[in-house]
């Protein structure tokens, strides 16, 4: 087994078609398929199944995909490093974030990274805290940012923030950020929610069980630019972090008001398997330097930071998730 070997199977994989991956690594088609044959024989399985329209990784192809994305990673990230030593980085860095810091960080954070770093790559991957978490194990993404409802102790972490979690309704609702609602009163009215097992509806759930309340979901909705829109509507209420909605609040098309007892708190991770590209370290130091700047400078007003001790002693209790 060689590199190539594994650069030709990766295409494979991710085609799932032996004439579209052989163009991508510029090899005829008959030999690529002599390739992935040899591969399959060292390795004795089979990694793909045929089918008549097309093919399929099998349990074998699958856990190799994710081991050779793994390892072409770290090849890359060693020839950046070798050279850029003491340079200026160069190549790509990819960062997983929740969508729901979209306007409050990612943006900023982007726009400083671009300015400052010219060469590199940056690729952003939004999705839920599950997928960005899921994201950075996989080896898809270098750095993720995601809640610490999710299981962390398999990674480096560094904490960012807690916040608030605020009941998002219309403007004509007249809720405010000084005035907190309690989980009774928020569970009377029909919520637009995240979907299970989604962090934000795991917290939820927990608070509205402590209090005794039921909760009356009338939507699941997964991107929170569509569940303002929803609110917007006079839908129902949402449940979601100031840094989703400042935007919005600040031009007074929502009302929001912090739920008591109800917080999220952020952290910043990489995988303990992998060495951070100069890249990606840098990325690393600009997004806890951002976040840190938006808190101390009063424009996440929900937002405190969070002790180092803090996700360590919540790492321990998780054990390796």
């Amino acid at each position: 087994m060689d590199l190539r070997q594994l650069q030709y199977f990766l295409a494979v994989a991710e085609t799932l078609n032996v004439s579209r991956a052989a163009t991508k690594v510029w090899i005829s088609q008959p030999a690529l398929s002599r390739q992935i044959q040899l591969l399959e024989d060292e390795l004795q399985v089979s990694l793909f199944e045929r089918k008549a329209r097309g093919m399929a990784l099998t349990e074998a192809g699958q856990m190799l995909r994710q081991r050779a994305f793994a390892v072409m990673k770290d090849i890359t990230a060693i020839k950046e490093d070798m050279s850029s030593q003491a340079l200026e980085p160069t190549g790509t860095v990819t960062i997983g974030v929740p969508s729901s810091l979209r306007g409050m960080l990612t943006k900023r954070m982007a726009a400083r990274y671009a300015s400052a770093f010219p060469k590199v790559l940056l690729r952003i991957h939004e999705g839920s805290s599950r997928d960005i978490r899921d994201s950075v194990a996989s080896g898809k993404t270098d750095i993720a940012i995601f809640s610490t409802e999710e299981p962390f102790s398999q990674f480096h972490c560094t904490p960012l923030l807690t916040e608030k979690l605020l009941a998002i309704m219309p403007t004509n609702a007249g809720l405010s950020l000084d005035r907190p609602v309690d989980m009774r009163t928020l569970c009377r009215s029909p919520l637009i929610l995240t979907s299970y097992p989604n962090s934000l509806r795991k917290l939820i759930e927990k608070a509205a069980a402590k209090a005794g309340v039921d909760i009356k979901v009338c939507m699941e909705v997964d991107m929170s630019a569509l569940m303002l829109d929803l609110v917007a509507e006079g839908l129902g209420c949402a449940v979601l972090p100031y840094c989703a909605v400042h935007d919005l609040l600040r031009a007074k098309q929502i009302s929001a008001a912090p739920v008591k007892g109800l917080t999220i708190s952020w952290i910043v991770a990489y995988s303990r398997e992998r060495t951070l590209s100069n890249a990606a370290q840098h990325l690393l130091t600009m997004v806890i330097s951002q976040a840190q700047r938006l808190v101390e400078d009063g424009q996440w007003p929900t937002a405190i930071a969070l002790p180092q001790s803090s996700v360590k002693k919540a790492s321990r209790s998780q054990g390796d998730g």
